[in-house]
């Protein structure tokens, strides 16, 4: 029903029309990433937009979403390559959350409702966890003003807790098969520091 409620990839058109292109998405397991392409002209439109992404969440497809998750879910049992990776993950970390994958697994999907997606939505996605990038023809002390702008208007929250999964200290090899004909491959990991380290 929420399908009826709204123009559909709204969003992209309005990029669209002003100039921009390659409108697109991509989460991974430590971000979210939203990027396109605009006309430096236009930079200010591109502040409004990301501002209220974050000011005033419309989870409209938040249905749709869901299944998208699932699809990729299945691609990546039907992907080879994905799935090793997922079972080397898997085997790789005990306590941390990489050890699921990004989209949830399939019984987590079932479980979650659109109220737990907008508390989390409230809980992890603030202006003090944002980091925008500009490249291109852009004036700083213009871009400077309209973040302080449009940003600017978003709810203060504290920054979020940095995550205390500690893993376990490993003490030898860990070893997991996966059985897929006719593929052929090796998939080995090595324990390093933390990114921040």
């Amino acid at each position: 029903a929420a399908d009826h409620l709204g123009e559909p990839d709204e969003y992209s058109m309005i990029v669209g029309a002003a100039g921009g292109v390659n409108v697109n998405a991509r989460t991974d397991p430590d971000r979210t990433l939203y990027f396109y392409s605009l006309p430096s002209h236009k930079l200010e439109l591109w502040f409004l937009l990301e501002s209220n992404r974050f000011l005033d969440p419309v989870m409209r497809d938040f249905y749709k979403a869901k299944e998208i998750s699932r699809e990729q879910h299945q691609f990546a049992q039907n992907n080879p390559q994905r799935r090793a990776l997922r079972e080397l993950l898997s085997a790789s970390y005990q306590v941390h959350p990489y050890r699921y994958p990004e989209t949830g697994l399939p019984g987590d999907l079932d479980k979650l409702r659109r109220s737990d997606a907008e508390e989390f939505f409230r809980q992890k996605y603030s202006a003090s966890g944002l980091i925008a990038v500009l490249i291109g023809d852009v004036n700083p002390a213009e871009a400077r003003r309209w973040a302080e702008k449009y940003f600017g208007r978003l709810p203060k929250r504290p920054p979020r807790e940095p995550l205390k999964a500690v893993e376990p200290p490993q003490e030898n090899e860990r070893r997991s098969t996966l059985r897929i004909l006719p593929v052929s491959a090796l998939f080995i990991g090595y324990r390093a520091v933390d990114a921040r380290h």
